[in-house]
């Protein structure tokens, strides 16, 4: 039986999860494409909502006004979330929120955002509804913002993510490692930080996609041995992908 996904998202009044609150909450649950159990509803964040959040998500105060609390919730969500593995695009942000709630500690978790910064890096833009766009993704209905349209775009993302990691030739394994072993030789980086993206894009590549594919016991431990070998150039890792972000 493969990997059973939960796809998270939440709706908050703002970006720090100490000070603001969720006002929706989704979590899909998914196999392979096959959606398992459905679960969304409004929360009453038991303070008004910023008019820029009611702008951007259309969510107003009197729609929250009889819709139940978090901590009625809880509950339920953490029933939902079980030991799943939880799906996100830019998942800390909805992982951060659920923690104040003492939910989802534990879980294993994708993050639609990197998978997606490394098997598709000539998309360019990696917001949801750029990478949607990019990608030839069903629409949400024109529900951008909100947790369930985001959840199952999300979903489609992620499906789409793991096809192309798929038709990754595993021939890629030998050059990603004669990559490292060309760089370990080499003493000095100087200015070619282009040597720097040689190296390392090929090697993060093949990882994140057996990572994707882990169902299978050999992928993981030919991943686990990739990473290792990665290490060598892992120093890198926060400037490559600063850099691939936001050019």
């Amino acid at each position: 039986m493969g990997t059973t996904y939960v796809a998270v998202d939440v709706e908050t009044t703002g970006l720090d999860p100490a000070r603001d609150a969720i006002i929706e909450v989704a979590a899909i649950t998914f196999r392979d494409a096959a959606i398992l159990d459905e679960f969304d509803s409004l929360v009453n964040p038991l303070v008004d909502i910023p008019p820029f959040i009611t702008q951007l998500t259309s969510i107003t105060d009197d729609m929250v006004t009889d819709a139940p609390t978090l901590h009625t919730l809880r509950p339920k969500l953490r029933g939902k979330l079980g030991d799943n593995v939880l799906v996100g695009h830019n998942v800390e942000f909805d992982l951060g929120f659920l923690r104040e709630a003492r939910l989802a500690f534990g879980n294993r978790r994708i993050d639609t955002l990197t998978l997606a910064s490394i098997l598709a890096p000539e998309a360019g833009r990696f917001s949801l509804s750029s990478l949607a766009d990019f990608l030839n993704l069903p629409s949400n209905n024109g529900r951008g913002h909100r947790a369930r349209g985001d959840a199952e775009l999300t979903i489609e993302l992620f499906l789409a993510l793991r096809e192309r990691a798929l038709a990754l030739s595993l021939g890629l394994v030998s050059t990603a490692i004669a990559y490292v072993f060309h760089f370990r030789a080499v003493e000095t980086v100087g200015s070619a930080y282009t040597s720097i993206f040689s190296t390392f894009e090929p090697i993060m590549t093949v990882v994140m996609a057996f990572a994707v594919l882990g169902e299978d016991i050999v992928l993981l431990q030919i991943a686990g041995v990739l990473l290792i070998v990665a290490g060598i150039v892992m120093p890198n890792l926060r400037e490559w992908r600063a850099m691939r972000l936001l050019r």
